[in-house]
């Protein structure tokens, strides 16, 4: 399973709801006025996985989905720059 890990700059911990941190744990990620940013390290089978099918799947926790970005690092910068600029990563 992807792992998330905590961004650079990142000035917000998200905590797991209450009754699911068994199954959802605490993040460092970077929030502007309009963007949360999160980033995920994929395992070498995932990754072999994405390869072979050119696809991401993307859950959420309840029913619906929240208005949603999945990029690079420099696409999502881009995509949320008008609110804080998330600093680079590497």
């Amino acid at each position: 399973m992807a792992e998330g890990i905590s961004i650079v700059g990142g000035n917000t911990r998200m905590h797991a709801p209450e009754g699911d941190e068994d199954r959802v744990y605490e993040l460092l990620v970077f929030m502007n006025r309009g963007w949360t940013v999160t980033a995920w390290e994929l395992t070498p089978e995932e990754i072999e996985s994405i390869q072979k099918t050119g696809r991401i799947y993307v859950s959420f926790m309840g029913h619906g989905m929240p208005p949603t970005f999945v990029g690079s690092e420099e696409s999502v910068r881009d995509m949320t720059a008008e609110g804080g600029v998330l600093p680079r990563q590497t």
